[in-house]
């Protein structure tokens, strides 16, 4: 059985209730959302760990989504990077994104709808390859047979909701 990969997906987003709802919206199909508030965590997280997709915020505390195109470490030199920015910054993106890794910019407030076909395209994927975890969290597997008897497999594709593995295994343990 194939399971789908998980995306990793850097998310500078200085605004919380917009960053909330767009972490809500992305974790719900297999992409894994690190969140940082502004330019420069995020710059040190881009030194630390590989990202499939940057999302950024252009203006955000300590450093600015331009300088920190500047400013991405080797590591992640080559990583798609999606701007969301409001209409009158539009142009100034675009004329200093012009030869960087830059594959579309979001007007905000974000279509999300729009959102993860950017980001699919960005990624090379198909929207049809995604797992929805809030409609189907878990595979059942056919009967096993083991020493101990017959049993059913479940394998979990994601925790809907934000819940952990544990309180989902905990639930499913009393049907």
């Amino acid at each position: 059985m194939k399971v789908a990969p998980t995306y990793s997906i850097l998310l500078a987003e200085d605004d919380e209730s917009n960053a909330e709802l767009l972490i809500r919206h992305l974790e719900r199909y297999n992409f894994d959302v690190d969140h940082v508030v502004d330019g420069v965590a995020a710059e040190i997280k881009l030194r630390k760990i590989r990202y499939d997709l940057i999302l950024t915020d252009n203006r955000m505390p300590k450093l600015s989504g331009l300088d920190l195109l500047e400013r991405i470490p080797d590591m992640n030199r080559m990583t798609p990077i999606i701007f969301l920015t409001v209409s009158n910054e539009k142009e100034t993106i675009i004329q200093a994104a012009h030869n960087k890794k830059l594959v579309a910019y979001l007007l905000k407030p974000i279509d999300t709808h729009v959102l993860i076909e950017k980001i699919c395209q960005a990624l090379g994927i198909r929207t049809n390859s995604l797992i929805d975890k809030k409609e189907y969290p878990f595979e059942i597997l056919p009967f096993t047979h083991t020493d101990k008897g017959v049993g059913v497999g479940i394998e979990l594709k994601g925790c809907p909701y934000g819940k952990s593995i544990e309180k989902l295994v905990q639930e499913i343990a009393f049907f």
